[in-house]
């Protein structure tokens, strides 16, 4: 696949009015192509773009002094949290670097799945 087909096919499974159809034309690619896909710049900068803006949060969860432990800080190399850097967790995983390896971490899973694009944005 081109980058040109790749950012196309990525921006119908985002989009809320096109997922079905960017849902069905993934389904009826060959799996090298839908690993093209995964692997590709294009989906985990859409990924990324959503968190640095702030319209999706890493999963994660606050103690009671208000510092952010994130799921899957085995991912990240940052400091653990603490009174005076209470969200370098947070911080962290709004990283393409984070994005690039939850991505590989469940590559498998991203290509089997239905939404690739949805399927990414639920892990992080």
């Amino acid at each position: 696949m081109k980058n040109r087909e790749i950012q196309s096919l990525i921006s119908l499974l985002a989009s809320d009015t096109t997922r079905t159809l960017g849902e069905e034309v993934y389904k009826s690619l060959p799996l090298g192509e839908r690993s093209d896909l995964v692997n590709s710049k294009a989906l985990c900068n859409e990924v990324y773009s959503l968190l640095k803006n702030r319209l999706i949060n890493p999963s994660g969860e606050f103690d009671k002094q208000g510092r952010f432990y994130a799921h899957n800080r085995h991912l990240i190399n940052v400091r653990p949290p603490s009174g005076k850097w209470p969200y370098s967790q947070m911080i962290g995983c709004r990283t393409l670097k984070y994005v690039k390896a939850l991505r590989d971490e469940h590559f498998k899973r991203l290509v089997n799945s239905k939404n690739p694009f949805t399927e990414l944005k639920n892990l992080v």
